[in-house]
Order: C-alpha cells, then structure tokens, then sequence
C-alpha cells in the first residue's frame, strides 16, 4: 500500500485506517528511503532520525494489534552517481550514507520490538535501479523474491500460495 513520496509521518497517519479495513495475516513495513532523503536546509534526512525511530516503533506497535507476522524491510542502497539530485525534486538528495543510517534504525527496531528483519541493503546493484533510487523491472523482481524467500523460509507463506 505504498505510496510514492510517502514518510513513516505519512504512513502513521493512515496506517490504522488501512490496516483496520483489512484482515491482514501479515504485516510487511517497508519505510525509510524518503525519510533519509536530505536538502540543503536539512542534511541529515527528511524526518530526522529520532523522530523515524520513534515512528516505526509505533508503526510496529499499530501492526502488533493487528497480526503478530510483522516484517520490517531494511532500506535499501541507492547510485548516488543518480540521486545526488534529483529531477523529480529540486531539493532532494539521497546518500548511502543516510540510507544506511535509517536501514540501522530499522535494524534496531526490529530487534528491540522482538519482529523480523530482512536486509536489502546489498540486495540491489546500480544496474537494478531505473533512476538510481527506484527499482526497475529486475530490482521489483529481486525484492519479490527476497520477501517470498523469508517468508517461505519462516513458514509464513504455504508454498502452493507461492
């Protein structure tokens, strides 16, 4: 239920509406990569890193009431070659460096509320990545199979579903 441009504000705004309308048996959170997003006036990312890991605890926790199968999906590496700036948005700017800062926060939200973590950090190439930051045709199909290999892996997914 991603949307684009979105940041854990966002989804914590419309999170419990759109988990509420639905049954879900699983929860896969994967937030992070415009909250990292840094500008000119503010360097170390969108949503600055306190509030991010603030957000995605209460994330996890609004997910907890839902399902106990919560995910959260690592923030992955971007071509800074391609997102130094970029064209969509005249002040943003995505870095490694930040990215891997929230992809930490994730990490740490995942061990500390007891949920599952699956890294992509090194899981997408620049040759996976149609503009640097989002995934082309081969990196959607990469991150598919990543989040169907760990859930069939913990039994969360019936191999005949998948």
């Amino acid at each position: 239920l991603g949307i684009s441009g979105n940041t854990s504000r966002d989804l914590l705004k419309r999170f419990e509406v759109e988990a509420s309308s639905r049954n879900p048996g699983i929860i896969i959170i994967s937030i992070g990569i415009n909250d990292a997003a840094s500008s000119v006036v503010n360097s170390d990312g969108r949503v600055p890193l306190d509030e991010f890991r603030t957000n995605l605890a209460k994330l996890v926790e609004l997910a907890r009431t839902h399902t106990p199968r919560v995910l959260l999906v690592g923030v992955k590496r971007v071509d800074e070659e391609l997102t130094n700036q970029v064209p969509w948005n005249s002040w943003a700017h995505y870095g490694n460096k930040n990215t891997e800062a929230y992809d930490n926060v994730v990490r740490e939200t995942a061990h500390m509320s007891n949920v599952d973590y699956l890294s992509i950090a090194e899981l997408l190439t620049p040759g996976d990545l149609s503009d640097g930051l989002h995934p082309n045709e081969h990196g959607h199909e990469k991150l598919f199979q990543a989040v169907k290999g760990f859930l069939l892996k913990f039994g969360w997914l019936e191999r005949e579903a998948a």
